[in-house]
Formats: structure tokens, C-alpha cells, sequence
């Protein structure tokens, strides 16, 4: 089991999946495969672009 993760290094792991600041930008829709890609499982589905 992983331990807890704190605030500031999940705001950065979420500013390099979402592309913030960083070569590839994804989009709302794009998300959930990269983290399917990931491992996660049951990752919902956006029903939009934005994030």
C-alpha cells in the first residue's frame, strides 16, 4: 500500500497529466485513458472537453 501523498506533490503529479505548463496538453476527454493507461481501473468517463 502506498502511504500518503501530500497536497503539493499531487497538484504537480495533476500539473504534468493534465499537461499544465508542459510540452503535451491534454484535454478533460484525454484523461481518463492516460490514467487507465496508468493501472486505474474504473476511471469515469468526462462528458466534456474541459478539465
Amino acid at each position: 500500500m502506498l502511504e500518503t501523498i501530500d497536497d503539493n506533490t499531487l497538484d504537480e503529479i495533476a500539473r504534468i497529466a493534465c499537461g499544465d505548463d508542459y510540452p503535451v496538453y491534454r484535454r478533460g476527454a484525454e484523461l481518463p485513458k492516460l490514467l487507465q493507461q496508468a493501472g486505474w481501473e474504473n476511471v469515469a468517463r468526462v462528458c466534456c472537453t474541459d478539465r
